[in-house]
């Protein structure tokens, strides 16, 4: 994907609504592990739906981005733009693997009954000041 600095509030809108991410099957008699086939499929859709609705914009940033989604029954609506701050230092993990696992710990805690519930989550990885 090109380098995509969205103005804010800009949300592109795909026709195409998101799956959760699916875990992995194993074949023990043949010693493999894969996706589903469904989940592959939709992979292979999401990816044509986004390079025929996002621009290229030059070459795909690296570094630290905003991403805001709003997912819907039958569509998603994002927008991804690079971020003015350096990626903070001491925070393992990706932030999908962090939020899911704090999730979990509310559910298991009974903060939560599932981690369905939770409709919207504000995340950031942060460094605190000393």
């Amino acid at each position: 994907m090109g380098n995509l600095q969205q103005p804010a509030g800009e949300l592109i809108h795909l026709d195409l609504a998101t799956k959760p991410k699916a875990r992995p099957n194993v074949n023990f008699s043949k010693g493999i592990v894969y996706m589903p086939p469904a989940y592959e499929e939709w992979r292979e859709n999401m990816v044509a739906e986004l390079l025929t609705s996002v621009v290229p914009r030059g070459p795909t940033p690296d570094g630290p981005m905003f991403l805001e989604c709003r997912f819907g029954r039958d569509f998603t609506d994002f927008q991804i733009y690079k971020a003015d701050i350096d990626r903070p230092t001491g925070v393992r993990g990706d932030l999908d693997n962090l939020l899911g696992g704090f999730m979990e710990t509310l559910q298991d805690a009974g903060i939560i009954v599932n981690d369905s519930q939770i409709i919207q989550a504000s995340t950031q990885l942060w460094t605190r000041e000393k």
